[in-house]
């Protein structure tokens, strides 16, 4: 065969015809592009008739420019300057995804065919078991490398975006800054949907003990340690998918099904009263659901990261049922600054209370917990960002002489674990009282 290999005849004819073939397929995609790129030109929705590929020659400028206004050392000059230039070439890169025909015209019907067919999601939505679609982060969260070993931490370090990758300083900053006010921290890494229906994903069950990624263990050991209160939820959701057979997750969304984070809410609620956090208030009702339950239809935002063109077709919408929740005068529940606890939280504190997010309203977490615990909180919460976001909106309005942590006793921080691996952890100081 080697031999074979070795005196293989190609026909000068085969040979033009071979990279005539190649050639034509690099170029058509290209040219084809540019094509459409000079109608939009000539129709006045496009500013030049250059192709939107030379771009990409623009880049080493930029980072020359970086490298002459950048005031250190010449190994960090350079590499401010390669940070830049791979800024540059993946902003190139997505322009170009986001603009090309194969984007705008032919991916929604191929992507239809494939996930209709054949069951294919995309890099980042997996189809699983009955249709049931995954996140590609929160599965990496649990097959991925330890986030606290110390090679996946150097990687993140020095990629474009500089992170800082450990959630150690920035937790243990909080909980000092917060300790110094007299009040407690309260962590509830809020698990994602592989961990908690890995059968959906996998076709057979997750032992506990591979539910999270391999250092969680090791962070939550060091912060209990150091005095901050950690409330895991996913040995709670897991038992109770097991036991009563009713999803705890949705289907085609990332976040939690409304009765799975009234149980999590309620299991918060007996955790601040063990560790005395909050005073309990037996008989007295502030606030409670409303009896009649809402059906809320929509499309979740998993099945719409799909991107398919006819997603009725492969994947219907989906349906929940929630109850609102209304303070005793019969208005719907809101947050009161002058509360003993604050709730920083993400998007799974939100799902239901946001109207924009297309899942109902005035029936969130923080809803759900001042059911449970029958008095006023305060809230601030963002729908990305769990690492930092809220903590850097707690950071301006205390800037802003607002001050949200007047009169508090706990603050509970609840973030998604994928945030764990892939989120950015700075450390951010609160102005203290007496700079205030």
């Amino acid at each position: 065969a080697a031999h074979e290999l070795g005196r293989t005849d190609v026909s000068p004819a085969v040979a033009r015809a071979l990279g005539g073939v190649f050639t034509v397929t690099l170029l058509v995609v290209p040219l084809l592009q540019w094509g459409l790129e000079l109608t939009d030109y000539v129709n006045g929705n496009r500013s030049t008739a250059r192709p939107g590929v030379i771009e990409i020659f623009d880049a080493p400028r930029v980072a020359v420019r970086v490298w002459f206004l950048d005031h250190g050392t010449p190994p960090e000059k350079l590499f401010s300057a390669n940070a830049q230039l791979l800024t540059e070439i993946q902003g190139y890169e997505q322009r170009l995804e986001d603009r090309a025909f194969t984007t705008t015209r032919l991916l929604g019907p191929t992507r239809h065919l494939l996930a209709r067919y054949a069951g294919w999601g995309t890099d980042d939505v997996w189809i699983g078991e009955d249709r049931w679609l995954f996140y590609r982060p929160d599965i990496d969260y649990i097959t991925g490398p330890g986030f606290l070993d110390p090679r996946s931490l150097l990687r993140r370090r020095q990629g474009v975006d500089k992170a800082a990758p450990d959630p150690r300083p920035a937790i243990l900053d909080f909980h000092r800054q917060l300790t110094a006010r007299g009040i407690q921290l309260v962590l509830v890494p809020t698990p994602s949907k592989p961990m908690v229906h890995p059968g959906q994903l996998s076709g057979r069950p997750l032992p506990p003990e591979k539910c999270h990624n391999r250092s969680f263990a090791r962070l939550r050991r060091e912060l209990e340690t150091a005095g901050v209160l950690v409330l895991d939820p996913t040995s709670l959701l897991v038992n109770r998918a097991r036991q009563t057979g009713e999803p705890q997750f949705l289907a085609t969304d990332t976040h939690w099904t409304p009765q799975g984070m009234q149980a999590v809410a309620a299991e918060l609620a007996s955790f601040l009263l063990e560790h005395r956090l909050v005073e309990p208030r037996p008989g007295q009702v502030r606030f409670g659901r409303q009896p009649k339950a809402a059906m809320i239809e929509n499309r979740g935002d998993l099945l719409s990261l799909l991107n398919l063109s006819n997603a009725a077709a492969v994947i219907p919408d989906e349906t929940v049922t929630l109850q609102r929740v209304l303070a005793e005068g019969g208005e719907s529940w809101q947050p009161e600054p002058g509360a003993a606890v604050l709730l920083l939280g993400d998007s799974y504190t939100n799902i239901f209370s946001a109207p924009e997010m297309g899942w109902g309203a005035s029936a969130g977490l923080a809803e759900q917990l001042a059911v449970e615990l029958q008095q006023p909180l305060d809230q601030i919460a963002r729908n990305a960002d769990g690492a930092h976001a809220t903590r850097q909106q707690l950071a301006r309005e205390l800037t802003a002489d607002k001050d949200r942590l007047a009169g508090k006793r706990v603050v509970i921080w609840q973030f998604t674990v994928r945030e764990l691996c892939s989120g950015d952890w700075p450390t951010i100081p609160l102005p203290r009282v007496e700079d205030r």
